[in-house]
């Protein structure tokens, strides 16, 4: 089991769900399409990060269980089943889960294909992946904003955590052959509004992007650093994009 990052407060985490958060006429449509394929049985929600996903998943009528390496769950899914777990051993028997939703994680481990293996492992027969190598990426003023302020903490002494992971084609080849095909894709997306403040507190204060350990009480004062020096309003509200991608997998026959 990996040791937890020090998570600053709340900040972090609230800015971080500002940006998880698509309008209820996306959002909707998009947790009853990924109900439809997850299924009603026990559905896991590995790498759950706040929660938000699974508290609209469990809205759509999904069991949901989440699982993290560290339990940074906002308050409205802090009564949803929670358990500590490392992604990549997942302490559920082989095929007790009728489907495991995956979303913007495997960039973020040590082995995204030991990964994919468990997952594969607690899968049903008949149990479906729903996995999201990430959002649409965003290439806007406040993406360079962010930019400059991760670099000016590792300067101050953070350290970052490795990126890696597969791009779509990598990921389809290992699912493949661990028996699982993709069968769909979705895409959902809309405009959110979001604060300059929001968006590099966000990217700053989430734990998974540092090494494990990592002291972020200093986020707050190296964004307002940052946001000073582009003489930025921190709190005016833009619109910006954000478009999430899935692709569901299943077993394959006779696999």
């Amino acid at each position: 089991m990996t040791s937890a990052p020090v998570v600053p407060d709340d900040t972090g985490r609230a800015a971080h769900d500002s940006q998880r958060v698509l309008p209820s006429g996306v959002s909707g449509p998009l947790y009853a399409r990924l109900r439809a394929q997850l299924g009603t049985r026990a559905v896991l929600d590995v790498g759950a990060g706040s929660g938000l996903v699974s508290w609209g998943l469990t809205a759509a009528g999904c069991p949901v269980v989440l699982t993290d390496v560290v339990d940074w769950r906002a308050p409205v899914a802090a009564g949803l089943p929670f358990v500590l777990a490392d992604a990549a051993a997942l302490p559920f028997a082989d095929g007790a889960c009728s489907g495991v939703h995956l979303a913007r994680v495997l960039h973020h481990v040590a082995d995204w294909r030991a990964v994919l293996a468990d997952v594969a492992r607690v899968l049903a027969e008949d149990g479906a992946l729903c996995l999201s190598l990430g959002d649409r990426p965003v290439v806007d003023e406040l993406r360079g904003l962010l930019d400059q302020a991760s670099a000016l903490a590792e300067r101050r002494g953070l350290r970052a955590a490795p990126v890696a992971g597969p791009d779509q084609d990598s990921a389809d080849a290992c699912l493949a052959g661990l028996g699982l095909v993709g069968e769909s894709s979705v895409e959902f997306g809309a405009d959110v509004p979001v604060t300059p403040r929001e968006v590099l507190t966000a990217g700053l204060g989430n734990p998974f992007r540092w090494l494990a350990g990592e002291d972020l009480t200093s986020v707050p004062a190296l964004v307002a650093e940052v946001l000073a020096g582009a003489g930025v309003d921190p709190d005016r509200r833009v619109l910006r994009d954000r478009t999430v991608r899935y692709r569901t997998y299943r077993r394959s026959a006779g696999r």
